[in-house]
């Protein structure tokens, strides 16, 4: 468009020159005929050609330039005739001057002259111009010249708009007083918004065109996928498929609802086994505070030895003295006494290691009810006939600590 632009621009600055050398020629001219004689005559060789090339151009009523129309001549008469080997005007010969005037679309009136006017419109790449004719009527012979420079300068206008549509360009007139082309301007954003249509349009067939692609591939990938005999068609696979599909959902469903049931069971009997590592932590502990008790008693028996082997020393040396009188019990009978309590001893400790070696559940039960109590009971009463210095007290101590273990 700005190349187009730029020509036409170029071409209409060649149009004024021109038709500003044509005026000052015409002016030239006129000056030294009317020097040399007061009426106007044949020219040389030069306005012959000029006289015959308007002739020619006169001899058809309606001469069309353009392919659409174009330009046209109205009813003429010729303003020369041949004279000798020359031409002379016809003084009284009626001539129609047609003259071309370029105005823009929507002009309130075009140029007239006079007579009637024959207006041609006509457009080419959205430009519309229009032109209108004026007819003058000239009778008068100082007049004839000025009237066929007129006209040779209206014929070139009209070679030049013929020329410039032959090329496919458009013609526009110069521009009058400063002013602007609007319709130059109309037409170029016209242009531009027609081409950002074509650009949005073809941008928008590449994404589809993309996004087809894209829909036909995962098609062709879905067909390869699917298994089955070739002459099935894709719909009758694709059920097939989703047949399956939905039986493997089903086993699934099945399967997870198994292993939910599963997860279950294993969660109740990871707890069952956390509450019985518990128990046996516990009974564990029990047991090792009766080791630490047995040999709490292991060693009272040993401090209950030693003493009666001190009375019994203190006895063999000190039978008579003094006046009191000593009662002990034989010493085999103290001896049967240990033995027994030995015995005790070992069942309690047999007892202990069955208690450790049992179920932790009535290991906690016989504790909590029996086994704390008589331990604790058979401790203290030992303890306390070990402290008492009358024998009778500690016999009496021992014998109820023997009856509570042999009650347990």
């Amino acid at each position: 468009m700005l190349d187009e632009q730029d020509e036409v621009t170029a071409d209409q600055q060649e149009l004024q020159k021109f038709l500003a050398l044509q005026q000052d020629e015409a002016s030239v001219a006129a000056k030294r005929k009317r020097a040399r004689s007061p009426l106007p005559v044949a020219g040389p060789s030069t306005k012959k050609s000029l006289v015959s090339y308007l002739n020619n151009r006169s001899c058809s009523s309606s001469r069309p330039f353009l392919p659409n129309g174009g330009i046209r001549q109205g009813r003429s008469h010729a303003g020369f005739e041949r004279f000798g080997s020359g031409w002379r005007p016809i003084a009284e010969a009626q001539f129609w001057l047609w003259l071309v005037d370029l105005v823009p679309p929507g002009s309130p009136s075009a140029y007239k002259t006079g007579g009637e006017s024959d207006p041609f419109i006509f457009q080419h790449a959205s430009l519309p111009l229009v032109l209108t004719f004026g007819a003058l009527r000239r009778s008068t012979a100082p007049c004839l010249y000025r009237a066929g420079e007129q006209l040779s300068r209206c014929f070139t206008v009209a070679d030049l708009l013929e020329s410039s549509f032959c090329r496919k360009k458009p013609f526009f007139p110069p521009p009058k007083g400063g002013e602007k082309n609007s319709s130059l301007t109309t037409a170029l954003e016209a242009r531009q918004r027609e081409v950002e249509q074509l650009r949005s349009s073809s941008q928008e067939f590449v994404q589809n065109k993309a996004k087809y692609r894209r829909i036909i591939d995962q098609f062709l990938a879905l067909d390869r996928a699917l298994h089955g005999s070739p002459d099935q068609s894709p719909l009758d696979r694709f059920k097939m498929v989703e047949e399956e599909l939905r039986i493997a959902k089903k086993d699934r469903d099945a399967a997870a609802e198994q292993l939910s049931t599963s997860s279950r069971k294993i969660a109740e009997l990871t707890t069952t086994l956390l509450y019985q590592q518990g128990i046996v932590d516990k009974s564990n502990a029990l047991a090792t505070l009766q080791r630490v008790r047995l040999e709490e008693l292991q060693e009272e028996v040993h401090r209950s030895r030693g003493r009666a082997a001190f009375v019994e020393q203190m006895i063999r040396e000190y039978p008579d003295e003094g006046f009191y009188e000593v009662v002990l019990p034989p010493l085999s009978e103290l001896k049967g006494e240990l033995v027994n309590i030995r015995a005790d001893l070992r069942r309690v400790a047999t007892l202990a290691h069955h208690l450790y070696r049992s179920d932790p559940a009535t290991v906690l039960h016989h504790h909590d009810r029996y086994i704390g109590a008589i331990i604790e009971a058979t401790v203290a009463f030992l303890r306390r006939g070990l402290d008492s210095d009358d024998p009778d007290v500690e016999a009496h101590n021992f014998r109820l600590a023997l009856d509570y273990m042999q009650s347990a």
